[in-house]
Formats: C-alpha cells, sequence, structure tokens
C-alpha cells in the first residue's frame, strides 16, 4: 500500500471519528479483585486471607509466633522447648531449649527506628486481646523514633550494642549484657516480636546437648496457597464473584463461624455491582443466596423473578467479624451504546454513563463513573458537565460527603480536555491494568 494511500484512509478514519461525537467513554469490566477487609478465623486457629492476586490463602494462627520461626514449640516446667522443625533448614532443632533473647538490629544501623502509630496499636491489642490483633503481619516503616523503647518489659531496643552474632558461645552473663535481652519462660514471651514478621531477626541463647549455643533465626512471612473448588465458576465471573462451598474445604480451614451449608465468597470483582452494594472476599452467604446469584434455587427463586417482583435483588451477608449486612443491588446489565453523526452518543453500563450533543460535544457534554479507590476502600461517584465549552463543572461522591466544581472558561473547556485525555489513554489501561477481554 502505497504512503499516499494509507494516509488517505488514516485521514478518512478521523474524520468518521470525529463526526460521530465523543464516545468511547466506557471502559472495560474491570475483574481485579477487591481486597477482604480482614481475615477468617478457621477451626484451626489459622486465618485465611486474600492475596493481592485474589487467591486464597492460610496464614498461622494469630500470635503464633512458632510458626513465623519455622518450628513448633511446647512450654514445660524447665522452658521453652523445640518440639520440630516445620521448614527444611531450620536452626533451631528438636529438643532445644530456649533460654534467653535478644533482637538482631538490622544491618548497616545503630538505632531501630519503629513507626510509632503502627507499634501503639500493636501493643494495644495485644494488650486487651482484640480478635484484629496480629491479623496482618505488620512491616513497620523507618520513621523518628526515640532511641530506647521498652514494650511492657519484654522487649526494647537500645542505641549501639548490636546483637550476637552466631560463633563460640559467650557467657550467661554477656548475653544478658546485650541491648534488650531477656529471659525466655513460656513462648508467649516471644509473641511481641511477631510485630517485626519479615524483617526482624531473632538471637537465642540456646542449650542443645547440655551445650549453651547462640542461635540466630529469622522471623518470616509464613503462608499457603488454598486449593479451591468453585461453584460454576463461568456464572460466577458473569456477576464478578467466586463463590466455594465451605464444606469443600479442608476442614481444619473451613471458617469457625460458618454455619452448615454455608458459601464462601472467594473474590468479588472491582466492576461488579455487588462490590459496589457491599459484599466482600471472605463473607458468608447461605446456599439458598448462592444458588439464587448463580441461576436459580431449586424452588424456583431466581435474580429475574425477583426483580420483577421487587424491582432489586437483596442478599444477607455476614462479614469475617460475624456483622451482618444486607447486600442490595442491580445486576450487570449489557452496556447500551448509540450516537448518530453531528447530532449526539450515548452510552451506559456497567459503572458509567455518557451522553453528548453536537460535534465533539461541542454544545453539550455529560459523563460520570463509579470507580473503586484503593486508597479509600470505596467506591467513588464523579460527575462532570460542559455547555457550549463554556460553562463546565462537575461533583465527586462517597461515603465521606460530595465536592462540587464548577468554572466560567474562556479558552480552553477542562471537562472536555479531561475526557479526551482518558479516551486517548484508554487502550493503554486496558491493558496494563485490566487486561483484553473487556465484556
Amino acid at each position: 500500500m502505497s504512503r499516499s494511500r494509507w494516509g488517505l484512509r488514516v485521514l478518512a478514519g478521523l474524520i468518521a471519528l470525529a463526526l460521530s461525537g465523543c464516545h468511547g467513554y466506557l471502559l472495560p469490566y474491570d475483574e481485579r479483585p477487591l481486597p477482604a477487609q480482614s481475615v477468617l478465623e478457621t477451626n484451626s486457629g489459622q486465618r485465611l486471607a486474600i492475596a493481592g492476586d485474589g487467591q486464597l490463602i492460610a496464614r498461622p494462627g494469630r500470635g503464633d509466633v512458632a510458626a513465623a520461626l519455622g518450628v513448633a514449640l511446647f512450654d514445660a516446667p524447665e522452658g521453652v522447648f523445640v518440639a520440630n522443625a516445620l521448614v527444611a533448614g531450620s536452626a533451631l532443632r528438636r529438643g532445644d531449649r530456649i533460654q534467653w533473647v535478644v533482637a538482631a538490629l538490622p544491618k548497616g544501623g545503630r538505632e531501630l527506628h519503629l513507626r510509632h502509630e503502627a507499634l501503639a496499636n500493636w501493643t494495644e491489642e495485644e494488650a486487651d486481646g482484640s480478635q484484629s490483633s496480629f491479623d496482618n503481619y505488620q512491616q513497620l516503616d523507618l520513621a523518628s523514633f526515640p532511641s530506647k523503647l521498652s514494650l511492657k518489659g519484654s522487649m526494647s531496643f537500645g542505641r549501639g550494642g548490636g546483637a550476637l552474632k552466631p560463633g563460640p558461645s559467650p557467657t550467661l552473663t554477656q548475653f544478658r549484657g546485650q541491648a534488650g535481652a531477656h529471659a525466655v519462660t513460656k513462648a508467649a514471651d516471644l509473641r511481641g516480636y511477631l510485630a517485626g514478621a519479615g524483617w526482624l531477626k531473632l538471637d537465642f541463647l540456646i542449650e542443645r546437648a547440655g551445650q549453651d549455643l547462640v542461635i540466630r533465626v529469622p522471623l518470616e512471612r509464613r503462608e499457603s496457597w488454598v486449593p479451591t473448588r468453585p461453584r460454576l465458576p463461568d456464572r460466577g465471573r458473569w456477576r464478578g464473584l467466586e463463590l466455594v462451598p465451605v464444606a469443600t474445604l479442608p476442614a481444619n480451614l473451613q471458617p469457625r463461624s460458618a454455619l452448615p451449608g454455608d458459601v464462601l465468597v472467594t473474590r468479588v470483582a472491582r466492576s461488579s455491582p455487588l462490590g459496589e452494594a457491599g459484599l466482600r472476599p471472605l463473607d458468608l452467604i447461605t446456599s439458598f443466596d448462592a444458588d439464587m446469584l448463580l441461576g436459580g434455587t431449586a424452588s424456583g427463586d431466581s435474580l429475574g423473578q425477583r426483580l420483577r417482583d421487587k424491582g432489586h435483588v437483596a442478599i444477607e451477608a455476614r462479614a469475617p467479624d460475624g456483622r451482618l449486612k444486607a447486600v442490595e443491588f442491580q445486576p450487570r446489565q449489557e452496556p447500551t451504546q448509540l450516537w448518530f453523526p453531528f447530532a449526539f452518543a450515548y452510552e451506559r453500563g456497567s459503572g458509567g454513563y455518557h451522553f453528548g450533543l453536537g460535534w465533539w460535544d461541542v454544545l453539550f457534554h455529560a459523563s460520570g463513573r463509579t470507580e473503586y479507590s484503593p486508597d479509600l476502600d470505596d467506591y467513588v461517584e464523579t460527575s462532570r458537565w460542559s455547555f457550549m465549552t463554556v460553562l463546565s463543572g462537575g461533583e465527586s461522591r462517597t461515603e465521606e460527603g460530595t465536592v462540587w466544581h464548577a468554572g466560567l472558561n474562556l479558552i480552553l473547556d477542562p471537562v472536555r480536555l479531561d475526557y479526551f485525555q482518558e479516551w486517548f489513554e484508554t487502550p493503554s489501561k486496558v491493558r496494563s491494568e485490566r487486561g483484553l477481554e473487556g465484556y
């Protein structure tokens, strides 16, 4: 094809696009998973959580410092003993008796700085034994903090001193002289160090076969993938969710709060009307509601029937903390698009709409969108309008309130400029964030 003919085709395409008015505002269905708002306690004390990619994972029980060390511990009148190693290559061995411990300072620094807010939350939760304590390992950030810090008399980080290095065994007196060193009489004495899981290492003074040794052990974040068998995954994907019958999970990983026949929500898409209505991963719903969402129940109840009877669909879900919540929503619909050259363009679909009059929406432009905001962990509704490219305005709404803006434009219309920028950026956004399938 000659350059001139190729250029004419490009020009013809641009002219056809210009004559159609603004359109293409609707982005493809966003299948990225919503995060879970907390973890879910299981029968064995382990905790179910949702990974960043939406996979169901199991974490050790709340306060299980032994799992972070990769061993099993048990308390005895003589002290704390290692029952066995849970991971290959563990420095601790079966039969080791833990006597003293000291935190090893991060490499390259003489002070350990802890973020005050995170540390305060952790100590308060440990003190009152609240359900949320240790729900997630905390990566405490570096920040300004006093040079010496004592936590409930069990753990302190001081200026200088450094932790002991593995090597010839020091005397007990030398070990005690380390900043923050303390005796270990029960496994619970080590729980506080879980605040540093993932970056903190502990130096233990242990007794092994009658000999005192110093062993350095890192605190790791332990978690494992949980295989699932979703119910009717093809139908669930259209609804934007994944449902797993609790009975199909291993007995030790079944939620403690689950009732017979309950179904676990393991995935909710960001663009899902159910997500916007408040359903989240790790919520529990009844088998009846699960069947209804996925097509129909044995009694003949279905989404279509409920819509005809009531105009909406409502189910009840139980959050991981036991809170009951009503989830009322309109099922996902196919997008609608209509346009005429030089006249108008209209689009409405899941989470957005657009209406324009005139060439490039010069006479009037109105558009709106509802999108999930990870920063707010909530859905944000935005809308904007422009009249004759002179007057423009819009609003942004969340549960915290509404913010309006409006203005008079003498040269350029910022509303339509923002619209065009989004319009041109959509292809790259689809490829980088949302996949290529769309609807």
